[in-house]
């Protein structure tokens, strides 16, 4: 899980130069395939962020323990989403292996997008 919060700030750092690059003058001395690259890129650290999250969850036989709990909480507030809105944390094998496949399906079609 720590690999997944990792590759999520990377990400978001990703997405910063491009928020950065796209609303200023930035853009007209940038090449067009480098923000495409930094797109990519982007989209690619999310999907490994969502890809790591899916296999920790999926390999995980025993019961979640309070640090991984803890990681697994402060995955979802990348986008400061009220504390209701985000998944609780799974607490049961058949609720992280099916969390886990969820985010192992977005991790593929993230990639496929990228």
């Amino acid at each position: 899980l720590e690999l997944s919060q990792e590759a999520a700030h990377v990400s978001t750092a990703y997405d910063e130069v491009l928020r950065a690059t796209v609303d200023t003058t930035v853009k007209d001395c940038m090449p067009y395939s480098w923000l495409c690259l930094v797109q990519v890129k982007r989209e690619h650290y999310r999907a490994m962020a969502d890809y790591y999250v899916g296999l920790g969850l999926a390999n995980q036989q025993a019961e979640l323990t309070d640090r991984s709990a803890e990681t697994f909480q402060f995955l979802h507030d990348v986008l400061q989403e009220d504390e209701a809105d985000r998944p609780a944390v799974p607490r049961t094998a058949e609720q992280r292996t099916y969390l886990g496949k969820a985010h192992l399906r977005e991790a593929l079609l993230m990639h496929e997008e990228a």
